[in-house]
Parts: C-alpha cells; sequence; structure tokens
C-alpha cells in the first residue's frame, strides 16, 4: 500500500522499481510456503490458489513457482493412487475380485499401476487378486467345475505368470481332467462289455431255443 501511494505521488522515484523487486519476492515466499505447508496437509485447492497468486507477481524468473507446481501435481497424483489402492483393497476384502466391471479389485489395482508403474503395492494387490482367484479355481475344480476353474486359472495367470500357487492350481485341474476322462474310458468299457454280455447271452438264448 505504501509503494502505490509512492508510485501515485512520484511515479519516478528512483527506488520504485527496487522496492517492487523486494516486495515481489517477499510475497513469492509467502505464497511458496503456504503452498507448500497446503501440500502437506493435502490441501490442494488451497495449495493451488497460493501457486496461482504466486504467478501473477511481477518476477523475473519463475522456476521456484513451476517447481511449486510441479509439487502439487506430485502430490494430487499420489494421493488420487492412495485412494485407487483404497478402493481395491476394500473390494478385495469384499471378494470382488474380477467383477462388477470397473469396480473390482483387479481393476483398481490395475489403474493404479498404469498411473504408477512402480507401485509395489499395486503390483502385491494384483498378485493377492492371482492368489484368491487360484483357491477359487481349487474349489471349482474340486466340485467337478472344470470349465470354471480353468476361466478362473487364465484370469490369475495373466495377473501372476510367476505364481507357484497358480501353477499347482493348473496341474491340479489337468489331474481332474485326467481323472475324469479315465473314469469316462472306464465306465465305457463296462458298459461295453455289458452290452457284449447281454448280446452273448440272447445269441445262446436263441441257441437253446432253436435246438428245441
Amino acid at each position: 500500500a505504501a509503494l502505490e501511494l509512492v508510485r501515485s505521488n512520484d511515479p519516478e522515484n528512483s527506488r520504485l522499481p527496487f522496492l517492487g523487486a523486494q516486495l515481489a519476492q517477499l510475497q513469492l515466499r509467502e505464497f511458496l510456503t503456504e503452498a507448500r505447508e497446503a501440500i502437506r496437509e493435502k490441501r490442494f485447492e488451497y495449495a493451488s490458489v497460493a501457486i496461482e497468486a504466486a504467478r501473477v507477481l511481477e518476477l523475473p524468473d519463475y522456476t521456484e513457482i513451476a517447481a511449486a507446481e510441479n509439487e502439487l501435481s506430485n502430490a494430487v497424483s499420489a494421493q488420487q493412487i492412495d485412494d485407487m489402492l483404497a478402493m481395491a483393497n476394500t473390494r478385495l476384502e469384499d471378494g470382488n475380485l474380477l467383477e462388477p466391471a470397473n469396480d473390482n479389485a483387479r481393476y483398481y489395482f490395475e489403474l493404479a499401476l498404469r498411473s504408477d508403474p512402480e507401485s509395489t503395492a499395486a503390483r502385491q494387490g494384483l498378485s493377492a487378486v492371482a492368489s484368491k482367484l487360484a483357491l477359487q479355481a481349487r474349489s471349482e475344480t474340486d466340485d467337478g467345475n472344470l470349465d470354471a476353474a480353468e476361466a478362473l486359472l487364465v484370469d490369475a495367470s495373466a495377473l501372476d505368470p510367476d505364481s507357484s500357487e497358480i501353477a499347482a492350481a493348473i496341474t491340479a485341474l489337468a489331474a481332474r481332467r485326467d481323472e475324469i476322462a479315465d473314469q469316462r474310458r472306464q465306465a465305457e468299457a463296462r458298459r461295453k462289455a455289458e452290452a457284449a454280455k447281454r448280446e452273448a447271452e440272447a445269441r445262446a438264448a436263441a441257441e437253446r431255443e432253436a435246438e428245441q
């Protein structure tokens, strides 16, 4: 306010540029301090307002403001990823592994991983989904629902192709298929044997009747 008063009364004052630059730097420090504090407290809207206030200052260099904007952007992204992981873990606990579409554990873990390809939590989450799918597949295998088990294992393998648990479930499924195929072969062999026996008995009965 004092500078504006001087500027209105003595616009050619030689000290005005220097004092204006000092004031702008002080304001910059204040705005950026407020912005970074707001970022730490996850008050992102307030941080954005503080950065924008700094942006309209007359400054020779806006590097520090650009750095604060980058910090805000990273913090917002990190918060979004945290929110995705929280939703993913909730769906995981509820057993919503693959359904409903766009609102399940796999969906949110994959979304978080696309946002942050280095996210260990997202990768571990997908491995947990795969593990639960493998467990479900074992149950379906035991109940004889082999096609359902295979579908689950396809999804599980896509999420965690190196899982020994999934490999064991695939082996169990193959063994169950072989067992069922063997049972069917045995049943078919018994059916044919019984049919042959009935045919032989009928032929023998016909021969006896012809002899009489």
